[in-house]
């Protein structure tokens, strides 16, 4: 009799045990041994226990995608503890909730990140601070049971709160060892890492194959969301398994078209998260990959996964919206009436859950569990999940997914509680009501949609930015419809299907259209507006704020490659205008300027900052004070720094009817010096320096004061400095310099 492991850690120990030498982890030019990864886990896990992470507690965990990620989960999962992930670019509002509820003794995560921690009363501990490669080890087994806690993943929750599925080892546990007994692949085969840590994948991706005894390969983040870079990591690092979402595997087939490169090394396919469509692109895939397994997998958060349908035969055949297939082992699914009845075959019903695979609950949501988590009437003692999945039972036993019952969609292979998206909406002073709802205009581009009520002038644009400080980026409406009231049924509740579509006029923002003018420029313009649905693009529009999301920037990259524009996936990011962009393309960064590129580095929600900020060196002329120290010595002191004249003593170029009126103030605030300037030092011609706006000469003397209070040399030091500087605008070159042709060579 084969008896299943109390926890999981257990199957990644066996692996270790019986190949230590074999590679675990591959990221870029490192690799990992299982023996070294599992050491490494193994001083984590015993710094864990020494600060109170044991058996049963909850570890939040925040980091970037690297090895030192998936050491930090072995680490936890070893020490017996529950793995919380935090997405970074989650608002703080988010972040403090998924706390509340997970109640996390401790908090792993990097320097970059800590500040989002700030107000925690964990123990945070700093990957950089910790000595993954000596010290002590964790004695003795893993701890956890069957029923402990492994993971607690957030989802979207339709009260507005996210609620947190907690999931303990035993289903975790009997999946592994299901995808172990169907899986084709063997020892050293290689699984890419794709999915979000935040996502029940990414533990799918990571066990299935330590316990296999295959290696696991890193991607970055820009290699994940450009669909070419994709597909040529995949080849170069001979992948064998990828699981995906349809929509990324749709645009790895568009790839596989526009490239003519073929994966070949795959083995394994899977695909999970939203309902599969077999497309053209899709079923030349895998004309071109004739010993791949497909396997279309499905099961909510609260259950993982639960069926699996294998697509067999010439893909030319295959249905065009395949089915979930059959449960994995020891689960089971019911289709049930409104009374809990099972419903005959063919007729469709609510699906549920049972056996192994269903989950404890939601933590710290009492109320919510015993809404979603019930006695199973079928099995004495046992539980099941009410899925909100509408299902039908096929005569050949398997599951045909038929859709929602409740307010839940599936958007970019993301969970969506369209109330959570309506109550932020509504959290805004000048909404009076507000609707979320999903359209799919374009086939295979679900978008979702904000429709409002306002009680008050609202642009688009500020909506939008606050909504950004509310829900993460795949919750963000793409676009916002205001109405002047919601349609409704007879029976009063919302006429979903009546809203109307998104209006294809540019929306307000707050900038002012300007046309682009370049081929590039008006090349970027037509494939953002065709991408967006809007009529037109200006050359200085945001793209995110015009409704631009991580899946629309993959589309834009692969167009744009169509076009013969190669545009880096993170430099759509930095550079979210087409002027901006238009000036990376064609080379000329001169064309950007400061402003829009510091808007640019604003609106850039997913680069996370490396380094701390430090303000070392200021400087500055005021009036009456030649340098910051000497103005505030003037303001404790109350000196007054303005200097007044009389009629005589004004600037004759003052006209003498302004300077005689009783009402003419002749006083102004005056900073000295300001008509010496050391050309040679800075490397201006002196008929340049004389012709100069005096600003200009003082604004370049008070940055280079900035770096000497500083005390740093810029020739001599070798990281990054940031000079941040202010000016007024003045006319002096349209008065003193535009009208004297004679001063200008």
């Amino acid at each position: 009799m084969n008896i299943p492991p109390s926890n999981i850690f257990t199957l990644f120990q066996q692996t270790a045990t019986r190949i230590p030498q074999q590679a675990a982890l591959i990221n870029g030019q490192s690799t990992f041994s299982f023996a070294e990864l599992g050491a490494r886990a193994g001083r984590l896990a015993a710094l864990l226990q020494k600060t109170g992470a044991e058996r049963g507690a909850t570890v939040a965990l925040c980091l970037d995608r690297s090895p030192e990620l998936i050491i930090a989960v072995l680490g936890i999962v070893q020490a017996g503890a529950a793995y919380v992930p935090i997405d970074p670019t989650y608002p703080a509002e988010r972040i403090a909730g998924m706390l509340e509820d997970a109640k996390p003794p401790v908090v792993i995560t990097c320097k970059a990140h800590q500040h989002l921690f700030k107000g925690t009363t964990a123990k945070v501990l700093l990957i950089e601070d910790i000595d993954l490669k000596n010290g002590p080890l964790f004695e003795g087994p893993c701890p956890a049971g069957p029923d402990d806690l492994l993971y607690v993943l957030f989802t979207s929750g339709s009260t507005g709160r996210p609620k947190g599925v907690a999931m303990h080892n035993a289903p975790l546990t009997n999946l592994i060892q299901w995808q172990l007994r169907t899986s084709v692949l063997k020892e050293g085969d290689r699984t890419l890492q794709f999915a979000p840590i935040s996502f029940d994948v990414s533990f799918q991706e990571i066990f299935a194959t330590f316990a296999q005894g295959g290696t696991l390969v890193l991607i970055t983040d820009e290699d994940r969301l450009n669909s070419t870079q994709l597909l040529r990591k995949i080849i170069a690092e001979k992948i064998n398994r990828i699981i995906v979402p349809f929509v990324a595997l749709q645009y790895l087939a568009e790839a596989v078209e526009r490239t003519g490169e073929i994966p070949s090394s795959l083995k394994e396919v899977f695909t999970s998260g939203e309902q599969l469509k077999i497309t053209p692109a899709i079923i030349n895939l895998f004309k071109q990959l004739p010993g791949a397994r497909f396997c279309n997998q499905y099961g909510p958060t609260e259950g993982h996964v639960v069926s699996e349908l294998e697509l067999k035969g010439d893909p030319s055949t295959w249905p065009a919206l395949p089915n979930i297939g059959k449960a994995i082992d020891n689960v089971k699914l019911y289709v049930l009436d409104e009374q809990m009845k099972p419903v005959k075959k063919g007729e469709e019903g609510e699906l549920y859950l049972g056996g192994a695979c269903v989950a404890k609950g939601y933590i710290g949501r009492d109320d919510l569990t015993a809404e979603r988590f019930l006695a199973d009437p079928f099995v004495s003692g046992g539980r099941m999940y009410k899925t909100g999945d509408r299902a039908a039972e096929l005569p050949n036993g398997e599951i045909d997914y038929k859709g929602r019952i409740d307010g839940q969609v599936k958007v970019r292979g993301y969970r969506i509680e369209l109330g959570e998206v309506e109550v932020a909406m509504e959290k805004h002073p000048a909404v009076e009501q507000a609707v979320a709802n999903v359209r799919e205009d374009r086939p295979g581009l679900k978008r979702l949609i904000g429709y409002y009520v306002a009680k008050s002038e609202l642009s688009t644009n500020e909506l939008r930015k606050h909504l950004a400080s509310l829900l993460p980026d795949y919750m963000q409406p793409s676009a916002f419809v205001a109405v002047k009231e919601l349609p409704r049924t007879p029976s009063g509740k919302i006429d979903r299907k009546a809203l109307p579509a998104p209006d294809v006029k540019r929306p307000e923002l707050d900038v002012a259209f300007a046309a682009p003018q370049s081929t590039v420029q008006k090349t970027l313009a037509h494939v953002w507006a065709d991408l967006l649905g809007i009529d037109r693009v200006g050359i200085d529009d945001n793209f995110f704020d015009l409704g631009g999301n991580s899946l629309l920037s993959i589309q834009c990259v692969a167009q744009l490659e169509g076009h013969g524009l190669k545009l880096p996936i993170v430099k759509l990011y930095q550079h979210p205008t087409i002027r901006a962009c238009a000036a990376f393309l064609e080379g000329d960064a001169s064309a950007v300027s400061p402003a829009e590129m510091a808007k640019a580095r604003v609106g850039a929600k997913h680069v996370s900052p490396q380094w701390d900020i430090a303000i070392i060196g200021m400087s500055g002329r005021f009036p009456g004070a030649a340098n910051v120290e000497e103005l505030w010595r003037n303001l404790l002191a109350k000196k007054n720094s303005i200097s007044t004249w009389t009629a005589e003593e004004i600037d004759p170029s003052v006209p003498a009817e302004l300077r005689n009126d009783p009402d003419y103030v002749k006083a102004r605030g005056v900073i000295t010096d300001a008509d010496k300037f050391d050309h040679g030092f800075f490397g201006v011609n002196p008929k340049v320096a004389a012709l100069m706006d005096p600003q200009q000469r003082v604004f370049l003397e008070t940055a280079w004061a900035a770096l000497e209070d500083a005390a740093y040399d810029p020739a001599q030091f070798a990281g990054l400095i940031g000079v941040y500087a202010g000016m007024g605008n003045n006319t002096y070159f349209t008065r003193n310099v535009i009208g004297h042709p004679e001063l200008i060579e």
